[in-house]
């Protein structure tokens, strides 16, 4: 392209490489698909953990909240007048 010259190891290591990262790429998306919600007794789903590992989410008051105001979301739009 430019007249520079790449010894043939240099390519054959650059592309194992890209298809390295594309693997583990896909393994991680289908990792991420198959794992279960997390959660325990404080949060209805644990989005992550801090650096300290203390971890942060949804909790179930907050989950409870958020389904009720749906249900009655539902609700209202059933009604048809």
């Amino acid at each position: 392209m430019l007249g520079i010259e790449f010894p043939p190891e240099l390519k054959v290591s650059l592309k194992r490489a890209e298809e390295d990262k594309r693997k583990r790429r896909e393994k991680f998306k289908s990792k991420q698909k198959t794992q279960a919600i997390e959660s325990d007794d404080y949060f209805a789903y644990i989005a992550g953990y801090t650096s300290g590992g203390a971890p942060y989410g949804i909790t179930w008051e907050e989950n409870a909240k958020i389904n009720e105001d749906t249900s009655q979301r539902e609700q209202k739009e059933d009604l048809h007048f």
